[in-house]
């Protein structure tokens, strides 16, 4: 890890001036575009892990991967990990 060395800035005033900086980042992420478009309290826009998708569906995990590779429930992935929409799931058992 490489170091950082401030002359001429007392840490104090070098914490404020960030803290500000950050208010203005986050103020300025509330106000844009991007935030209109996600509906956060929708129900259908969460997630779900396999094992509350194998519970809901009552199948068992191997299904749900035998589903991902013919591409009939498909998940998506963050990471290592795997996850369903609700909305997904939804449709999937409207339409069996």
């Amino acid at each position: 890890m490489s170091s950082l060395y401030l002359e001429g800035i007392k840490l104090d005033k070098f914490t404020l001036h960030l803290k500000q900086i950050i208010r203005e980042c986050l103020e300025e992420a509330d106000q844009s575009e991007y935030k209109k478009t996600i509906p956060l309290e929708d129900n259908n826009s969460k997630l779900l892990s396999r094992k509350e998708v194998s519970q809901y569906l009552k199948v068992s995990l191997v299904t749900l991967y035998e589903w991902e590779k013919k591409e009939t429930l498909v998940p998506i992935r963050i990471g290592t990990r795997v996850r369903y929409h609700l909305s997904d799931i939804i449709d999937f058992t409207e339409n069996q």
